[in-house]
C-alpha cells in the first residue's frame, strides 16, 4: 500500500461510515491510511472517525446513499449482515481510498480534539507542577 491509494473492504469503509462491526485491527488500520497518522488505540481512533467519514463519503458519493445500519443485539446479526450483503452486490467488494489531504487533516492540540467528543465536564486536566498526593 503506498501513501497515495490503497484498496479497502467495502466492509470495514462501512464501519467508518456507517458503524458496521468490524475487527478494531481493520478499523485502525483504514484510520491511520486515512490521517496518515498513527491511530494507538480506540480512544484515538473516536477523534478521527468523523473526518474519516466524511472523506469516505466524498470520495465514494454512492456511500452517501447507503441506508441506516439495521440494530442488532444479543449476537443476532441476521438483519446487519443481510444489510451488509445486498450493498456488496450494489457497489462492489472493495473501494479504493486515498488519504485526507493534508492540508484537511486536523492539527489541532490533542486537547482541543478530545473535547470533541467528550463532555467538558468529564474530562480532567491534571497539572504537572501539582503533587498527585496533597500533604
Amino acid at each position: 500500500m503506498d501513501a497515495e491509494n490503497a484498496e479497502f473492504d467495502l466492509l470495514t469503509i462501512l464501519g467508518v461510515t456507517h458503524g458496521f462491526p468490524t475487527y478494531g485491527s481493520h478499523q485502525q488500520h483504514i484510520l491511520e491510511f486515512l490521517t496518515q497518522s498513527p491511530v494507538p488505540g480506540p480512544f484515538f481512533g473516536l477523534l478521527v472517525t468523523a473526518a474519516c467519514r466524511e472523506w469516505l463519503l466524498e470520495l465514494h458519493p454512492v456511500l452517501r446513499d447507503v441506508p441506516a445500519r439495521p440494530e442488532y443485539s444479543d449476537g443476532d446479526y441476521a438483519a446487519v449482515d443481510a444489510w451488509a450483503e445486498q450493498l456488496v452486490s450494489r457497489i462492489g467488494t472493495r473501494l479504493v481510498v486515498r488519504p485526507i489531504p493534508p492540508e484537511r487533516r486536523d492539527r489541532r492540540p490533542l486537547i482541543d480534539r478530545v473535547l470533541d467528543v467528550a463532555e467538558p465536564s468529564t474530562v480532567f486536566l491534571a497539572d504537572p507542577t501539582t503533587p498527585d498526593c496533597p500533604d
